[in-house]
C-alpha cells in the first residue's frame, strides 16, 4: 500500500483472492466493492452451501459504501450483511441490466444507457459488471473510451486464444514449425461456473467453425492439371513427414510428463501421510498474525478477540502436543485481551460535542463596575454648575484608578466589548481537538485541549452563574478520563 501511496493513482484495484471476511486484502478499508458471481470454491474454508459463501464474501463490504453484485440470484445472506451495513447497492436486473444482440450488445441502468458496444474476450457477465462499477466512479469516462477499452481488455488464462508471437514462442520451444501449431486456447477455469462457462465458449466456437460457408465449384470448370497435381502430392507427403515428426515429439514429452507425474504423486504421498494436518497450523497461523496486526496498529481489542477464538477453533480440529500447548497460550492471551478496560468513545465525544454546543449561553465577568450608591445626584439648574463641576471632578477622580487584586487560580481577566466572541470560538475549537483525539487516542492532546478550555473559563466568564459551574464540572470529569487503551504488543502464542 506504501507503493501505491508513493505512485500517487486515482484508482486501486485488489482481487481477493481466497473468498472475502479472512482474506488478508480485507485490512484495506476500500471506497467500492464489487461481487461478479457466487458459486460453489474453496469449500473447505468458505462453506459448503452458495449461502454461507456469499456471507463470506460479503466480509468485504464496508459501511455506508457502494457494493455491485453481478450475480443474478443473490443469497439472502449477502443481501442482509449489506443492509445491515448500510451500503449502497446496485444489483444486476435490478438497478442495471444487459443484453446480447448478434453483433453488439447493449447495457443501461436508471442514469445511463450505452448501445452497440462491441463484445470482448471476458465472459459478457463480468463485461456487464464492469460497467455498473465504472458508474460508481467519480470520473468522467466517454463512451468511445469505454468501447475502445472493450476492445483491447484480455484476461489472461480466461479462454485466452494464443496468437502471433505467443504461437512463434510455443512453437521454438516444442521445436515445431509455427504452421502446424493448432489453435491453442488457455483456461484456468477451477469451479462448476468457469466450467460451464468454457463449455459454452468451446461449443459456440465449435458452431461457428461448422457454419463456416464452403463454395461448391462444378466440375465443369475443374481443369486438371498434372504439373499442379504431383506439386499438391509432394506438398502434402511433406505435411504428412512433419505431422509424424510432431506426433513422435508429443509421444516423448508425454513419457516424460507420465514420468514427472508419478514423481510428484510419490513426494505428495510422502508430504501427506508426514504432515496431514499442516494446512489448520498455517490457517492458525493466519489468523493469530491479523489479530496482532489489529491489535497493535488499530487498537482494535474486540476484533482481536474474534480472530483468537477462530484460531483456537480450528487448532481445536488437532489433536496433539503441540496444539494443546498453542491453545493454552491462545486462552491465556484471551484473558488478557478479555480484561483490557475499554473507553465508551461515542459518550466521551457525545458529550464534547455537547459542551460546544452550550459555550454561547456562558455569561463573562461584568465589567462594569456599578453607580456609586453614595453618590450626589448632579442638579438640573444651570443656576448651580460651580457644584455640578465640582461633584463631577470628585466623581472621575474616584473612578479614573481602581486597584483590583487578583492572585492565584481565581484571578480573573476582563475582556474588551465584543472579545468574548473569538474567546467562545477558540474554546469550541479546543473542544474540537479534544473530539477527534479520542478515536486516535492521543491521550495528551486531549487533556491539553481540556485543560485550555477549563483554564479560559474559569478566568473570563462568571463561575458564580449556575452553567458555568455545570460546564466546568463536565469538563473537569472529562479531563480526568483517560481515553488512552493499554493493549499487549504481542502475544503468548
Amino acid at each position: 500500500m506504501h507503493l501505491f501511496k508513493q505512485a500517487k493513482l486515482d484508482v486501486v484495484i485488489l482481487e481477493v483472492g481466497l473468498g472475502g471476511r479472512l482474506d488478508a486484502t480485507n485490512i484495506v478499508d476500500n471506497d467500492l466493492t464489487v461481487i461478479t458471481s457466487i458459486d460453489i470454491d474453496h469449500t473447505d474454508f468458505l462453506g459448503s452451501t452458495r449461502e454461507e459463501i456469499s456471507f463470506e464474501k460479503a466480509g468485504i463490504f464496508r459501511a455506508n459504501k457502494p457494493v455491485v453484485i453481478g450475480e443474478p440470484n443473490v443469497p439472502r445472506p449477502m443481501l442482509e450483511q449489506a443492509e445491515k451495513l448500510h451500503c449502497h447497492v446496485s444489483r444486476r436486473d435490478v438497478n442495471w441490466s444487459f443484453k446480447a444482440n448478434e453483433q453488439t450488445w447493449m447495457w443501461q441502468s436508471n442514469k445511463v444507457r450505452l448501445e452497440n458496444l462491441p463484445f470482448c474476450q471476458i465472459p459478457l457477465a463480468n463485461a456487464a459488471t464492469a460497467l455498473a462499477a465504472v458508474e460508481q466512479l467519480p470520473f468522467d469516462i466517454s463512451v468511445d473510451t469505454i468501447k475502445r477499452s472493450l476492445i483491447e481488455v484480455e484476461l489472461v488464462g480466461r479462454f485466452q486464444q494464443l496468437k502471433g508471437n505467443q504461437l512463434e514462442k510455443l512453437a521454438e520451444r516444442l521445436n515445431v514449425p509455427y504452421s502446424q501449431l493448432p489453435k491453442v486456447i488457455i483456461d484456468v477455469g477451477h469451479n462448476p461456473h468457469a466450467a460451464k462457462y468454457l463449455a459454452e465458449k468451446l461449443t459456440a466456437l465449435k458452431a461457428q467453425i461448422n457454419n463456416k460457408p464452403v463454395t461448391s465449384v462444378s466440375t465443369q470448370d475443374v481443369k486438371f492439371d498434372t504439373t499442379q497435381l504431383t506439386q499438391l502430392e509432394s506438398a502434402n507427403k511433406a505435411t504428412q513427414d512433419k505431422i509424424a515428426q510432431v506426433e513422435e515429439l508429443i509421444n516423448a514429452k508425454s513419457h516424460e510428463l507420465v514420468g514427472l507425474q508419478s514423481q510428484i504423486n510419490k513426494v505428495s504421498a510422502q508430504a501427506n501421510a508426514q504432515q496431514p494436518t499442516d494446512w489448520l497450523f498455517s490457517e492458525a497461523d493466519f489468523l493469530l498474525n491479523n489479530a496482532l496486526r489489529k491489535l497493535v496498529l488499530d487498537n482494535d481489542v474486540d476484533t482481536a478477540v474474534s480472530l483468537l477464538k477462530l484460531a483456537d477453533e480450528t487448532l481445536a480440529k488437532v489433536n496433539n502436543s503441540q496444539s494443546a500447548a498453542i491453545r493454552s497460550a491462545i486462552n491465556q492471551d484471551l484473558k488478557q485481551l478479555l480484561s483490557v478496560t475499554g473507553v465508551d468513545q461515542n459518550a466521551v465525544m457525545q458529550k464534547l460535542s455537547q459542551l460546544a454546543n452550550t459555550v454561547d449561553e456562558l455569561p463573562v465577568l461584568d465589567v462594569n463596575f456599578g453607580d456609586d450608591q453614595n453618590a450626589t445626584k448632579l442638579s438640573d439648574s444651570l443656576s448651580d454648575w460651580a457644584e455640578n463641576a465640582e461633584k463631577s471632578a470628585t466623581s472621575f477622580l474616584n473612578h479614573f484608578i481602581r486597584i483590583s487584586p487578583k492572585h492565584g487560580a481565581d484571578r480573573k481577566e476582563l475582556l474588551a466589548p465584543n472579545q468574548d466572541i473569538y474567546l467562545r470560538e477558540n474554546i469550541r475549537l479546543r473542544l474540537q481537538l479534544a473530539i477527534m483525539a479520542v478515536p486516535r487516542q492521543q491521550n495528551e492532546l486531549y487533556k491539553q485541549s481540556l485543560e485550555a478550555v477549563a483554564s479560559w473559563i474559569r478566568s473570563y466568564f462568571d463561575t458564580n452563574a449556575e452553567v458555568t459551574q455545570s460546564f466546568l464540572k463536565s469538563v473537569d470529569e472529562l479531563s480526568e478520563l483517560s481515553i488512552y487503551v493499554d493493549v499487549p504488543s504481542q502475544f503468548k502464542a
